[in-house]
């Protein structure tokens, strides 16, 4: 039987990376000691307090439709934070609720690719980030990073592999696997070069809460990238919620209406109590 082009694109090589994940999960369920380094997956629980609001959540019959845009009072909550942490003016109309981070991921490339279009990622590369702009036809353009920048995107490299089908960056900071953070310098060149060629950022911003030295800079909080920036975070890492599956992204408010249209096909909202 034959399948679509889409999943087929999906399966190429980063699609087979996770066959070492697998075999780790295997060998672990034998008793061998195996260190799993394949998913950031915090080695504690979920705070108590965090399920024990879920269970009153469900026995108060928070169990119906929610919003496709997640909850207002939530997308309130997250645009506040935002603001208080990077100073962007953002409300609850610039936020989307989604289920996790890599969701957030692959609802923006959707939104914004088309096939033959072009998109620069850092490499070494988290490994889902290939499958999903395969998914929508683009290229991945990847930029090396080099040991003697400290795993840093050095924004002439990313200069040197614009060209007129590029339409996108995504920059994963701090960064995995690296752990590398972007400092303003590089963020306020990797904006020139966003504003100059017409660019989209995507900034995968789950790390943000794990950073041990330094400040983390948000670049959608810069000078002319409000408008051309998706903002993807979570509460994976933050909170230990990896199996929860909450994440959003904060963007103008016309990505977070398409972002809309394309849950309310996809997902029709995400579990109230959740939320």
């Amino acid at each position: 039987m034959r399948f679509s082009d889409l999943t087929r694109r999906i399966t190429g090589d980063g699609a087979a990376a996770w066959q070492i994940h697998d075999r780790a999960l295997a060998m672990r369920e034998q008793g061998m000691d195996v260190l799993l380094l394949s998913v950031g997956d915090p080695d504690f629980d979920t705070p108590r307090a965090i399920i024990d609001a879920a269970v009153t959540s469900l026995r108060a019959g928070d169990t119906h439709y929610s919003d496709v845009r997640g909850l207002h009072t939530l997308r309130a909550s997250i645009a506040r934070r935002h603001r208080q942490r990077c100073g962007q003016p953002v409300g609850a109309g610039h936020v989307t609720v989604l289920p996790g981070a890599q969701c957030g991921v692959y609802a923006v490339a959707q939104c914004l690719l088309n096939p033959g279009d072009e998109v620069i990622i850092a490499e070494p590369i988290y490994v889902p980030y290939e499958a999903v702009f395969c998914a929508c036809g683009a290229k991945v353009l990847p930029v090396v990073v080099r040991p003697e920048n400290a795993f840093r995107v050095d924004p002439a490299d990313v200069a040197r592999l614009i060209t007129p089908r590029t339409r996108a960056m995504l920059l994963n900071s701090p960064n995995n696997p690296s752990g590398a953070s972007l400092p303003i310098s590089t963020w306020q060149a990797l904006a020139r070069l966003c504003i100059e060629h017409d660019l989209w950022l995507i900034s995968d911003e789950v790390y943000s809460d794990l950073l041990y030295d330094g400040e983390h800079i948000s670049p959608a909080s810069l000078p002319g990238m409000a408008e051309r920036t998706a903002t993807i975070n979570s509460l994976s890492k933050s909170h230990a919620m990896t199996g929860w599956r909450i994440g959003w992204v904060i963007g103008p408010e016309s990505l977070a209406d398409h972002l809309a249209n394309l849950s309310l096909c996809m997902l029709f909202g995400l579990p109230d109590f959740w939320q």
